[in-house]
């Protein structure tokens, strides 16, 4: 894949994503006191927002499209092809997140056990579809994409496009070409 077809088939689609993200500053301001707020916009954005992380895992990982893998096949893949990324932080307005920390244990990452809890059982997991999973879900997305740019790139500079994230430690300029 070439930089300019993961832009315009990745990248573009992730702005998408953030840019209906952001729209909920209008009703929820994002704060950690507002984590538990849930509704039916944050489950649609949730259950989307997972399903494009597990199309990227797929590229990252090397997997093909067509096959199917769960995220315990990605967690392996993860930490081999992107050294560190469970301890990466993500800086979203005036707090840090770390969408794959518990890469660090045996457990699977809290926001995408709660997706298939929605995924699978909507009614009895409607809480999950709140403003924190969201937001890790959004970063943990944010963090594949930028794993993806740089194997595809080999460049130090990253995407730096995004309106409300920034991955803290790394470079973050560079032009998207469409």
């Amino acid at each position: 894949m070439t930089k300019e077809e993961f832009c315009k088939n990745y990248w573009s689609y992730y702005l998408v994503l953030e840019g209906r993200f952001l729209k909920l500053q209008n009703y929820i301001a994002f704060d950690k006191e507002n984590y538990k707020c849930y509704s039916t916009e944050l489950i649609a954005q949730f259950q989307t927002i997972c399903s494009e992380v597990d199309v990227v895992s797929k590229i990252l990982c090397g997997f093909d499209a067509t096959d199917e893998k769960t995220m315990d096949d990605y967690r392996a893949q993860y930490t081999l092809r992107c050294p560190g990324i469970e301890a990466q932080e993500v800086a979203i307005d005036y707090f840090d997140v770390q969408p794959f920390k518990a890469l660090a244990t045996k457990h699977s990452f809290p926001w995408w056990r709660d997706y298939n809890k929605v995924k699978h059982s909507r009614v009895t997991s409607y809480q999950r579809g709140n403003l924190k999973n969201v937001m890790f879900a959004l970063a943990g997305l944010y963090v594949l994409e930028k794993e993806i740019y740089k194997i595809i790139t080999s460049e130090e500079k990253m995407i730096s496009e995004s309106a409300i994230m920034h991955m803290v430690g790394w470079h973050e300029s560079v032009n998207i070409l469409f």
